[in-house]
C-alpha cells in the first residue's frame, strides 16, 4: 500500500526530480521554444513520479490546483529563468493582500538545447516551496504594513488601495480595509499584476538569499551551472561590431561541442572566454540570469 503524500515527502521528491532532470538529455524538449508546453511537459513528469509512489490525489491544472488534498494544497509552477513569471486564476483582489490560498512549488529552469546531439537539457537554477502565508504581493503588503505601523485609518487604507489599482469596488474596499486594520497581512514574497488572470512574477524568490519562514528553496542557487553552446559562427562578425576582431578571428567556422568549468577544461584546444551576465548578446547566445557573473570554456571540435 503506497504511503500518502505529505508536504515533506512532496519536497524531497522535488530536490531528487531537478537533480535528475539537470543531467537529462531529453529529446523530446528538443527545440520547443514555448514555455508552457515545457512546463506541461515538467508538471505530467512530476506528477506522474508522485502517483508512482504515493497516494496522491492530482488536480486539473485547467480548473484548479495540482494537488488539492488539504495536507498538501500546492499548486506546481514552471517557468524559464529568463524571465521568471506564470499565470494563475483570479478569484478575489484579497489574493493580492492575503495571499492565494494555496502553496507554490516553483521550478526555475534553464533551457539548453544540443545541436549536436538534438536533445534539450532543463538545468533547475531553482526550485522553492512558498507558503500560501508568502504568496501575497511584496509591495502592497509591505507598504500596508507600514501604513499600519503608522497607525493609518481605515480611509487612508482605502485610498492606497484605490492608488494601486486594486479590482475591486467601493464596498469591496471598504470591507476589505476592516479587516486589514483587524488582521494585518503578512509579508508577500510574489509580485502579482493586475490581469484577467494573475500575473505571477518570482524574481523575488529565485533572488531570495536570508531566511524566510513559509519559504523554502529545495535546489539551485539561482545561478547557470554550465552552458552547452552549439557554435560560434557569429562572434567574429559580432566582434567586428563591437572592435574585438583580433579578439575572436581564430575562432572562425569553429563550432564548440561542449561547455564547462574552467576546472575540468583540458589544457590543449581550450578557449575561456569570461562574460558578464548583464551583456548575452554580445555574444549571440544566453549565458544565464541577468545578475550573475560566470566564466564559460568552449572546447572546440
Amino acid at each position: 500500500m503506497r504511503a500518502l503524500l505529505i508536504i515533506p515527502q512532496m519536497l524531497d521528491e522535488a530536490k531528487k526530480f531537478c537533480l535528475s532532470e539537470s543531467s537529462f538529455d531529453n529529446l523530446d524538449l528538443y527545440g520547443i521554444t514555448d514555455g508552457k508546453a515545457v512546463g506541461t511537459f515538467v508538471e505530467h513528469k512530476f506528477q506522474n513520479i508522485l502517483s508512482e509512489k504515493y497516494d496522491v490525489a492530482i488536480g486539473r491544472s485547467a480548473k484548479g490546483i495540482d494537488f488539492p488534498a488539504p495536507e498538501i494544497n500546492t499548486d506546481i509552477k514552471v517557468t524559464s529563468i529568463r524571465q521568471p513569471q506564470s499565470s494563475c486564476p483570479f478569484k478575489s483582489a484579497e489574493q493580492k493582500i492575503f495571499g492565494l490560498g494555496y502553496n507554490l512549488l516553483l521550478f526555475v529552469y534553464n533551457k539548453i538545447d544540443n545541436a549536436q546531439t538534438k536533445t534539450a537539457r532543463l538545468d533547475f537554477v531553482n526550485c522553492s516551496f512558498i507558503g500560501q502565508n508568502r504568496t501575497a504581493d511584496y509591495q502592497i503588503t509591505k507598504s500596508l504594513l507600514q501604513l499600519i505601523e503608522n497607525k493609518a485609518n481605515k480611509e487612508e487604507i482605502i485610498a492606497y488601495l484605490i492608488e494601486r489599482n486594486l479590482p475591486a469596488d467601493e464596498i469591496f474596499l471598504n470591507q476589505l480595509a476592516e479587516k486589514i486594520l483587524e488582521q494585518p497581512p503578512q509579508q508577500g514574497y510574489l509580485t502579482i499584476s493586475n490581469a484577467l488572470q494573475w500575473r505571477l512574477q518570482y524574481g523575488r524568490i529565485v533572488e531570495l538569499n536570508e531566511p524566510v519562514d513559509g519559504i523554502r528553496r529545495i535546489a539551485g542557487n539561482g545561478k547557470c551551472a554550465f552552458h552547452r553552446v552549439p557554435s560560434l559562427e557569429r562572434l567574429p562578425f559580432l566582434g567586428r561590431r563591437r572592435g574585438f576582431a583580433g579578439f575572436f578571428n581564430p575562432l572562425k567556422n569553429r563550432s564548440v561541442t561542449d561547455v564547462q568549468h574552467s576546472s575540468d577544461t583540458p589544457k590543449a584546444d581550450a578557449f575561456e572566454i569570461h562574460l558578464l551576465c548583464q551583456l548575452p548578446s554580445l555574444f549571440g547566445f544566453d549565458i544565464g540570469p541577468l545578475n550573475n557573473s560566470v566564466m564559460v570554456s568552449a572546447i572546440f571540435a
